[in-house]
């Protein structure tokens, strides 16, 4: 690891300064070679105190009176340094610092349980265990309603994330989600990073005073689903209209033209053609 590459360096380059020593160690920068020396110590200077002590302190005798045999006898200390490695620091201490940065990341918390969901809840769950590449879209297709609806539902779910469908709902059924493998051998991934959650806007303005139960909330999702839907239609609608006559203004200038000219339509009938017009 980067870590420990930064130490090893340091350790073979005892004179050199901390910026060349970033340019040593691939993506490594100043701040974190300077961080790195502060937490583990300088392998170098570690070295150097190591070297001076031994030289300093040379092997001595003691000459220890043996009034018995009437003679000296000569005594070495013990032990010696301890020994360290190169980077001046034993092999455990940097081993489990080292390890805490590698930790894996803790999976969803799930503070729901089967029971608490609704049917639809565990309709759409089951889709997602089914097939856990799928998008929205698909999703709704296979289950009659739009990407929409599938949002607001699971979103529903206390503690839901989109992009951690697979790991929550493995977590809260108990059982693993199967992958659907591509045809060249690999899983489709690309949803997850197409796929986003519906706009913050879903979610409930009253939080803390909304009483509604979560069946309350989905229900009203899906009445405002069916509402956009018709909507939507009825623009549909407007847009494939044929065009009419009247929506030539130089064709509607001419029969207005001729209806007042006219002497066979009375003042009636042109003042309720005008309103047809004008309206």
């Amino acid at each position: 690891m980067r870590h420990r590459q930064i130490l090893d360096v340091a350790a073979e380059h005892p004179d050199t300064s901390i910026d060349e020593l970033a340019t040593m160690v691939p993506s490594a920068t100043t701040e974190l070679v300077e961080r790195v020396l502060e937490e583990h110590g300088d392998p170098a200077a570690d070295d150097d105190q190591s070297t001076t002590a031994t030289e300093s302190d040379p092997e001595t005798t003691e000459q220890v009176d043996d009034p018995e045999a009437g003679s000296t006898a000569d005594t070495t200390p013990s032990s010696g340094p301890t020994e360290t490695d190169e980077s001046g620091a034993t092999p455990t201490d940097a081993d489990g610092d080292l390890d805490a940065d590698t930790d894996a990341e803790a999976g969803p918390e799930v503070s729901v349980s089967p029971d608490d969901l609704s049917e639809k809840q565990r309709d759409v769950l089951d889709a997602i265990a089914e097939r856990p590449e799928a998008t929205q879209r698909e999703i709704g297709d296979r289950l009659g309603v739009s990407a929409t609806t599938v949002g607001n539902r699971a979103n529903s779910i206390e503690g839901f994330e989109w992009s951690e469908r697979r790991q929550f709902v493995e977590v809260l059924l108990g059982e693993p989600a199967s992958a659907v493998a591509s045809a060249d051998g690999s899983s489709d991934t690309a949803a997850d990073a197409t796929e986003t959650t519906p706009a913050n806007a879903e979610e409930s303005s009253t939080k803390g005073e909304d009483t509604d139960t979560p069946g309350d909330l989905e229900a009203k999702l899906e009445a405002l689903d069916e509402r956009v839907a018709e909507l939507e239609a009825a623009t549909e609608r407007t847009a494939e209209r044929p065009e009419t006559v009247f929506e030539d203004p130089e064709l509607v200038h001419r029969i207005v033209h001729a209806c007042l000219n006219s002497e066979a339509i009375s003042e009636a009938e042109e003042l309720r053609i005008l309103k047809e017009l004008l309206g």
